[in-house]
């Protein structure tokens, strides 16, 4: 069978056979990481690149070379957890001396024996080997609040948006099994940038709640912390925007118990909202009828009394029946952090809703952009 070099975790190691060299390639454990053991053909010596995971599955390959067991030399190529996982094992049971690369070695849990440099040459029985040194990235997360996920926390507590916090749940696992640090509660500073030993700084300051005042007696609530469950908007409610958000709130709402009514300036609710695919507005568009929601269109709120909402529509007053009043009018960018270092000598990326205000699809679009062009 010709090499590919695609293999998958508990398959069988993919083998390429060169004149002087045999590589083989073995995928483990969860994240799928790749170790390859390097033969030389004359001597029999043996190279396994990134004990990452499986020792059972390590030892396997490596015996798959040399059926005594014999291992030379474990290079680790960076310091990430999942690179090293297998590597103490490995270690203790063949007694192969380690190697990395200078700048990775101290975070190695195993101590590197040799520190590796840009241009080295190793030695592989009758081969030699030249070391490569990429820049590699080690990322740390500074997070201002006690948890991650930003504006998908309120975004994904209605019912039928649950894939919102699953999302936040799996980034949590795999920025766990991947071994990067995460800051909760610290709020970065223009300071704290300028005294960064870091090469590249992204920020990723979400985007805040277009809020206004409505003078009157009622309360004037704010979408997000009526979602997060922070405020009780009461028995009857207003939504004043009847974007994506305003909507999905509304039948968040009306699934609690609670009647609501939309006022939305334009002509037809979701005709201002975010990309939305035609499937979901038509569906919340419907919803919205179907869910006993009175839509008031071409309307704009003027002010508040103590049992409703006065709005006036085609020149008309009417008052609302309401406990209280829940803004849903946008959101607007929060970048000010990166405007204040803007002038720094760092290398900075802006992304979502910090460079533009969108949705979840687009920031992940955003980052993988960033991230692949660092």
């Amino acid at each position: 069978m010709a090499y590919s070099g695609d293999v998958m975790t508990g398959a069988p190691a993919a083998l390429r056979e060169l004149d002087d060299l045999v590589v083989r390639k073995l995928a483990v454990g969860p994240m799928t990481n790749n170790a390859y053991l390097l033969t030389c053909r004359a001597t029999g010596a043996q190279l396994l690149i990134d004990a990452a995971d499986d020792a059972a599955g390590l030892a396997g390959l490596i015996r798959a070379g040399s059926p005594a067991g014999r291992l030379d030399l474990v290079l680790t190529t960076h310091r990430h957890a999942d690179h090293q996982q297998g590597l103490a094992p490995v270690v203790a049971a063949t007694g192969a001396t380690t190697a990395a690369g200078a700048e990775d070695a101290a975070g190695i849990a195993v101590p590197t024996v040799r520190t590796l440099r840009d241009g080295d040459v190793l030695a592989l029985g009758n081969l030699t080997l030249e070391v490569v040194a990429l820049r590699g990235h080690t990322p740390v997360i500074y997070e201002a609040s006690g948890a991650l996920g930003g504006n998908l926390i309120p975004g994904g507590a209605p019912s039928f948006k649950d894939d919102d916090h699953a999302l936040i749940a799996w980034y949590e696992a795999t920025l766990a099994d991947v071994g990067v640090e995460i800051h909760y509660q610290a709020a970065v500073t223009p300071e704290m940038i300028e005294l960064s030993p870091a090469d590249d700084v992204i920020v990723a300051t979400g985007s805040l709640p277009r809020v206004f005042t409505l003078p009157g007696d009622l309360p004037v609530l704010v979408a997000a912390e009526v979602l997060a469950g922070n405020v009780d908007p009461g028995h009857q409610t207003v939504i004043i925007g009847g974007g994506l958000v305003g909507c999905e709130l509304a039948l968040h709402l009306v699934e609690q118990g609670v009647k609501v009514t939309i006022v939305e300036q334009t002509d037809e609710i979701l005709e201002i909202s975010g990309p939305l695919c035609t499937a979901n507005h038509d569906m919340l568009r419907d919803l919205i009828p179907f869910k006993g929601i009175e839509a008031v269109t071409s309307a704009r709120a003027l002010s508040t009394t103590e049992t409703g909402v006065v709005v006036v529509v085609d020149g008309l007053e009417r008052e609302i029946p309401a406990e209280s009043v829940i803004l849903s009018v946008g959101y607007l960018r929060n970048a000010d952090l990166y405007e204040a270092v803007r002038g720094s000598a760092k290398e900075l990326h802006l992304l979502g809703d910090a460079r533009e205000v969108s949705n979840i699809m687009y920031a992940i679009w955003d980052a993988f952009e960033v991230a692949s062009n660092l």
